[in-house]
C-alpha cells in the first residue's frame, strides 16, 4: 500500500510540475503573440507613414517638373 500511495503522490508532484509549466508555457506564448501583434501594427504603420512621406515628395517633384517644363512650352509657342 505504501508504494502505491508513494508512486500516487510523485505521480501528483509530476502532473502539478507539468500544469505548472504548461501554463506559463501559455502565458508567454500569449505575451509573444500580443507583442507580435503589436510590432506588426507599429510596423504597418510606420510604413504607411513613410509611403505618405514618399507621395508627397513625388507630388513637390511633380510640381518641380511642371514649372520646369512651362517656361519652355512658353518659348515653343508664343501668345499670339
Amino acid at each position: 500500500m505504501t508504494w502505491f500511495s508513494c508512486t500516487v503522490n510523485w505521480l501528483l508532484v509530476i502532473g502539478c510540475w507539468l500544469f505548472v509549466i504548461g501554463y506559463w508555457l501559455l502565458v508567454i506564448c500569449y505575451w509573444l503573440l500580443v507583442f507580435s501583434y503589436w510590432f506588426l501594427v507599429i510596423g504597418y504603420w510606420f510604413k504607411s507613414k513613410q509611403q505618405t512621406t514618399n507621395n508627397k515628395q513625388q507630388t513637390t517633384n511633380n510640381k518641380q517638373q511642371t514649372i520646369e517644363i512651362q517656361p519652355i512650352l512658353n518659348s515653343e509657342y508664343p501668345p499670339a
